[in-house]
């Protein structure tokens, strides 16, 4: 006979499925919401910092890209964003969090101290350069795009590479300048030139790292529970703002730690959302992942990690109110981003490998349809939340996930020996592009020790009860960091080839060694906390290391003198705008030790007058300086030449020399076999400035 309640002999009932419940240590939404007084400052200005390179770029979309403009709209915006906060459900509470605050406090100065002063990069030989370069221009014309003057009245100009006279600075039908590149980073260097000209510029990315440092901390702070919250947070920090990889893209004028404070931000505002469920920390985290892919092509892989979570979510039937949110929030930069991506930008796009917007749509209108099916069978999908609840299942997802994870990095550090060196195509050029050398580049970097604890802390994660809280940073890492470390779509000269590994990997990867370092830190087995001690020796350690690598970067200066010659070149006109024609030798030498590559746009965009090339062909150089001078009657014209011997190759041409520039650049050692770890040989320039005095 079977019994019918729980008394009694017999069989018993089957036991009902347990209501899914919210992963450990994550609040629900009816808690009292706290914000850290540190939360408030540090994400504030992010978000004031993040609204106003929108603005700016915004503005100079629409070409009228002034300061006071800018500013204007970045008041009004960020009010709005404060009163849809307040209506949007509870008001916050500030909470002090001194330990928190000084962790805070110590970081970013420490941040600061490695990180300021910015390279004085005024040549524009690569990437750096070409950014200060162009900010320089969208402040000067208050525009994204400007007219090529200089070709309008002197057509069939010289080109450096088809559609560029000089490197980044894309020539469009009608003679319109548009910059290569997404244009959020140089949009905001613009308003920077407004305010104190060039040499502000190169402070925006130490103060940006130093902002990303700060928020780093506070990400741990709250993504980590317990006791082992405030040691992760300053571990982490230390090793954050110390490594040798984020010291040099906080001092370098690109868009890479930019990235990497967008992202950390929104990941910060992702967990106060799970931990609290204040629903305008998600909209802000939607709104910062569209400004992201304003700044770069390759934030298109946190927006489909978004796309699949959500998707997820939606099958899971846990989508909720706060995904509307992040959903409002990404719908609001969303339009930008896509027309910057596919129109304004889109030659850039499309050559740097991003999908087509069809495969972009079809893949989201896929993920979310293939979401909807799950939906509809009702029973697999409110159950299977409850069986990832389980501690079983979740030891046994978190077993496979670490064996996975160990496998690919045997794989990856052993892919050398297995698959051989890598090759492929830079341009046109077959080169070797070292991705079998990922992993223990790397490693250079991060040391094999801090590989190891970084599994260790993955281990953790995912052999403990799992938190939601702490899993939201850690896998848009494990998702994104394989893509890079498979190939890194970058050149492999090092030190140039780290720079994709900072807004995702960099921090993933510390990140997990602070979760493991943390944990030991405060663990308390039967004899007390015996793990304390070998964790305070790697933490020391990897600081060591970590400062003995970055340390000789305080004493050096990428380029610095740079912008001195340029301002020199441009100082032989007087106060008119000259014409500069730069040498283009039959034997083009390439990169950096040629004054047209390091110095034709930034006389051109930094100091506003006209440059171009001359010919390849040394015969036509006479007829293309007197088309010029034609052209040009009423600006003075000068020939840009290696050397001090007059160029006897321009016939029919008379010359004057005005000025004899030397000047010795400081470079950092490049390197593809080893970690660059100092300043190499001087960029040496020597060059005559002539002055056209008849044709």
């Amino acid at each position: 006979m079977t019994a019918v309640s729980g008394t009694g002999t017999g069989t018993a009932p089957a036991p009902r499925p347990e209501p899914a419940r919210p992963p450990a240590g994550d609040r629900a939404a009816g808690t009292e919401l706290e914000l850290t007084l540190a939360e408030v400052v540090v994400v504030g200005l992010t978000i004031a910092v993040a609204v106003f390179a929108w603005m700016s770029l915004l503005l100079l979309d629409n070409h009228v890209g002034r300061l006071g403009w800018v500013s204007l709209t970045t008041v009004g915006a960020l009010g709005l964003l404060f009163a849809i906060a307040a209506l949007g459900g509870r008001r916050p509470r500030i909470r002090l969090d001194a330990g928190g605050l000084v962790v805070v406090a110590f970081v970013g100065l420490v941040a600061g101290v490695f990180f300021f002063p910015g390279f004085d990069y005024g040549a524009t030989d690569k990437d750096p350069g070409a950014y200060v370069a162009i900010g320089a221009a969208f402040a000067h014309h208050a525009s994204y795009s400007f007219p090529d003057t200089l070709a309008r009245h002197v057509p069939g100009l010289v080109v450096q590479t088809i559609g560029t006279r000089f490197p980044a600075i894309f020539i469009q039908p009608h003679n319109l300048v548009v910059p290569q590149f997404y244009h959020l980073w140089p949009a905001l260097l613009a308003m920077a030139n407004d305010v104190h000209g060039l040499g502000l510029e190169v402070q925006v990315a130490p103060f940006i790292g130093v902002l990303a440092a700060c928020t780093f901390v506070l990400l741990l702070r709250r993504a980590v529970p317990g006791r082992a919250s405030l040691p992760t947070a300053a571990v982490g920090g230390l090793l954050l703002a110390t490594n040798m990889l984020e010291v040099w893209q906080a001092k370098y004028p690109t868009t890479e730690i930019l990235a990497q404070l967008i992202f950390l931000s929104l990941l910060l505002c992702l967990v106060v959302s799970v931990r609290t469920g204040w629903r305008p920390a998600a909209g802000l985290a939607g709104m910062l992942l569209g400004i992201g892919w304003l700044e770069r092509a390759d934030m298109l892989l946190p927006v489909a990690v978004a796309v699949g979570v959500g998707a997820a979510l939606v099958a899971l039937r846990r989508w909720d109110s706060r995904c509307w949110w992040f959903a409002a929030g990404l719908g609001v930069t969303l339009p930008h981003a896509l027309w910057q991506a596919y129109a304004g930008a889109r030659a850039y796009t499309l050559g740097n490998g991003v999908p087509h917007l069809s495969v972009v749509v079809a893949g989201t209108v896929a993920a979310f349809a293939l979401a909807l099916l799950v939906r509809a069978f009702r029973r697999a999908s409110e159950r299977l939340p409850v069986v990832l609840g389980r501690r079983s299942w979740q030891f046994g997802l978190g077993f496979a996930l670490c064996a996975v994870a160990l496998v690919l990095l045997v794989v990856g550090f052993l892919r050398p020996a297995l698959f051989g060196a890598n090759y492929g195509y830079y341009g046109t050029r077959l080169v070797r592009t070292y991705n079998e050398q990922n992993l223990h580049r790397l490693s250079w970097f991060l040391t094999l020790p801090g590989f190891a604890v970084a599994g260790l802390g993955l281990a953790l994660v995912a052999l403990r009860p799992w938190r939601a809280s702490l899993w939201l940073p850690i896998v848009p890492f494990l998702l994104i960091a394989p893509i890079y470390v498979y190939d890194s779509r970058n050149s492999s000269r090092l030190m140039w080839w780290g720079r994709r590994y900072i807004p995702e990997v960099v921090p993933g990867l510390i990140l997990l060694i602070a979760v493991a370092l943390g944990a030991a830190l405060v663990w308390r087995g039967r004899r007390g906390r015996l793990l304390a001690i070998p964790a305070l020796a790697v933490i020391g350690f990897l600081l060591v290391t970590y400062v003995d690598q970055s340390r000789p970067l305080r004493h050096h200066n990428e380029f610095a003198g740079s912008f001195q010659v340029s301002a020199e070149i441009a100082a032989t006109a007087g106060t008119r705008t000259g014409v500069y024609l730069f040498e283009f030798p039959a034997a083009f030498r390439g990169c950096c030790a040629t004054p047209e590559y390091l110095f034709g746009g930034a006389v051109w965009l930094e100091r506003n007058q006209y440059a171009a090339l001359l010919p390849t062909d040394p015969a036509a150089d006479g007829a293309a300086v007197r088309r010029v001078v034609s052209g040009m009657p009423s600006n003075p014209v000068f020939v840009v030449w290696s050397g001090t011997s007059e160029p006897s190759q321009i016939n029919g041409v008379s010359l004057v020399r005005v000025r004899h520039i030397t000047a010795e650049l400081p470079m950092w050692e490049e390197s593809y076999i080893h970690r660059p770890s100092r300043p190499r040989t001087p960029v040496l320039i020597d060059f005559t400035v002539w002055h056209v005095v008849g044709t």
